[in-house]
């Protein structure tokens, strides 16, 4: 069920307004749309989470979430150290290769894009040797990385190669949930830089970069427009079916992934409350058990994950007769084994699969 006012605390609202005429518009960015969101939806839920103290949810609203991503965006434009009026003649393009919660990837996510520079997330899958190829390909600027072990060194390997044949890549510390959502804000912190942002975006600029899978050869870099991605968000408001308030479960979805990021366009477009993990640092692993009891807690209307979760869960009858109960299962990324899938549609289970989201 979408959220109802007798579920969430004082102060969260479950009104969500949608801007007028929006399916027509062509003229306005993503990071637009958060704040717009932040002025019209001000307390509405972007995120919920259980904070696993006594069963407890956490609703981070679009004020809230908004600032989070100014904040991803100052940080971002004190370290390419240029402002975003220069950027017309060569835009900064910053990676992400990290292994963080959903929320702060995401926030991370928006933040450069409100900065005027192209986001480029890495699956941390990759060896070093793709991730300098891809580095190169795009012109990479700046590499944000997370604080483990293992991805620090795929990130030294990889810039080591690049700097063997003087290509200089910036890396940079990966913004962790506490720098975006401080409870004390700290002046000279660079999250709280005096730097302006982009008051127009070029809708045919880069706004991401994604890449391919790399099963036949190193992945191959996709760039998006802000045009392109603002057509992708308005998917939903195409749809006979009234979901704006709808719980998405996003537990099971790595944030470096095509259908990961695309909550991020289309959250704030269509009014869809994102249940995640609780921000931490290391991130919560992505096991089926753990993605399951978050989806439970968080009382998700969608599920989205990959067919080898719900291949697994249909093994269970009693996790079927949740799943029936749930609005829908999106799967996406592999093929879900035929006899499983039927299995499912025939116990009542609502399958969706997602292409190229």
């Amino acid at each position: 069920m979408p959220l109802l006012s007798a579920q969430v605390p004082k102060g969260v609202s479950v009104e969500f307004k949608v801007m007028e005429g929006l399916i027509e518009r062509k003229d306005i960015s993503i990071p637009q749309m958060y704040q717009w969101s932040a002025g019209e939806n001000p307390n509405f839920p972007l995120f919920i989470y259980d904070n696993r103290l006594g069963g407890k949810l956490e609703y981070i609203t679009y004020v809230i979430a908004n600032a989070a991503m100014d904040r991803a965006a100052r940080y971002v434009l004190h370290s390419v150290g240029r402002s975003s009026a220069t950027f017309a003649a060569s835009r900064p393009v910053i990676a992400i290769l990290a292994n963080t919660d959903t929320i702060t990837y995401f926030c991370t996510v928006i933040g450069i894009l409100r900065s005027g520079c192209t986001a480029f997330p890495i699956s941390t899958r990759n060896t070093a040797a793709a991730v300098a190829d891809m580095l190169s390909r795009t012109g990479t600027t700046h590499l944000l990385v997370s604080p483990d072990v293992v991805t620090g060194d795929i990130a030294d390997d990889a810039l080591r190669s690049l700097a063997d044949l003087d290509v200089h890549v910036d890396r940079l510390v990966m913004p962790v949930f506490e720098g975006l959502f401080p409870k004390e804000v700290d002046p000279a912190s660079p999250f709280e830089a005096d730097v302006e942002f982009p008051t127009h975006y070029d809708m045919e600029a880069a706004a991401v970069i994604m890449h391919s899978s790399g099963s036949s050869a190193h992945p191959k870099p996709i760039t998006w427009t802000h045009a392109g991605i603002l057509h992708r968000a308005k998917g939903p408001l195409h749809s006979k079916n009234d979901i704006k308030g709808s719980i998405m479960g996003w537990h099971g979805l790595p944030m470096f992934h095509t259908m990961g990021l695309s909550m991020c366009w289309s959250a704030p477009m269509n009014g869809f409350v994102i249940a995640a993990f609780k921000p931490a640092s290391p991130p919560t692993a992505q096991t089926p058990d753990a993605v399951w009891e978050g989806y439970a807690a968080t009382n998700v209307d969608f599920s989205f994950s990959a067919p080898s979760l719900l291949q697994q869960w249909a093994r269970d009858p009693e996790k079927v007769q949740v799943m029936k109960r749930r609005r829908g299962a999106f799967f996406g990324g592999a093929m879900l084994d035929e006899e499983v899938g039927n299995l499912l549609a025939a116990q009542g289970v609502s399958l969706f699969t997602v292409y190229g989201w």
